[in-house]
């Protein structure tokens, strides 16, 4: 069984003890290849180090929201040089989070704007954190979606909205990430947006250091434990877990350009 940990960090600190070693753990579970997501120009060129280092690491680049009125035009910049240097595979993660109070929402707004025309202008997909905005990311996606191309080229990672949530962003073409976030006993609403997501929209991925599954819950997260969110996706479409992993891997290759040889 091959799976691919669409959405990870170990591209962070958080790995520079064990990088090697969480790498082999999650190959030997079948995890044959990592998207390693940057959140600054800093974090998105180790993702882009790490991708020429190791084979089956791939990486993106962006602002990420929280970030964007800190790093503000010249982070925008560096991101957007590197973007265009090539060996990236995604701009993002971009978005907006109106949970945390780190960035002005207009500010969100207009870097997201900004990111979507870069991934538009580069033919790259777009990877988007939203969190306590989906109402606002709907309206601005719904826009952009209207002015440009962008069907199956956005991707909603570690997706906690409701099912209605899910299907509006589904109509207007995008793919939904699952991360741990589905296997806690209290997500009784992401299940259910899961449920509703057909599997040929499906992505699985673990947020890494973040958000551990169930099972590793209060540990950090790493790319070996998408196995246990693959399973639960599995469990929410009423599938062996084989079908869970064959649909999310050929989504994460599409939505990527990852050749299948490449494995």
């Amino acid at each position: 069984m091959r799976i691919i940990d669409s959405h990870a960090h170990l591209n962070l600190p958080d790995y520079d003890g064990d990088r090697d070693a969480a790498i082999e753990r999650a190959r030997t579970l079948g995890v044959t290849r990592i998207v390693n997501v940057g959140i600054d120009a800093d974090s998105a060129a180790e993702a882009l180090r790490l991708a020429q280092a190791y084979a089956g690491l791939y990486a993106t680049a962006a602002v990420h929201p929280n970030y964007v009125e800190e790093q503000g035009e010249a982070g925008f910049e560096a991101v957007a040089a590197l973007l265009e240097g090539g060996g990236f595979v995604a701009v993002g993660e971009t978005g907006l989070d109106f949970y945390r109070d780190h960035s002005r929402p207009d500010l969100q707004i207009e870097f997201f704007i900004r990111h979507i025309a870069l991934a538009d202008e580069l033919g790259l997909p777009i990877v988007v954190h939203c969190r306590e905005a989906y109402d606002a990311c709907y309206e601005v996606l719904a826009t952009e979606c209207s002015r440009r191309d962008l069907e199956g080229r956005v991707i909603m990672h570690c997706f906690g909205g409701t099912a209605a949530d899910a299907e509006r962003f589904v109509a207007l073409g995008a793919l939904i990430s699952f991360s741990g976030v589905v296997t806690f006993p209290n997500a009784k609403s992401v299940r259910e947006a899961a449920a509703v997501v057909p599997l040929a929209k499906t992505l699985a991925e673990t947020d890494c250091t973040w958000i551990a599954p169930q099972t590793h819950r209060g540990r950090r997260n790493e790319p070996a434990h998408v196995v246990h969110v693959v399973a639960e996706l599995a469990k929410v479409h009423g599938v062996e877990p084989e079908v869970a992993a064959r649909a999310t891997t050929r989504n994460a290759l599409r939505v990527f350009g990852i050749e299948e040889e490449e494995s």
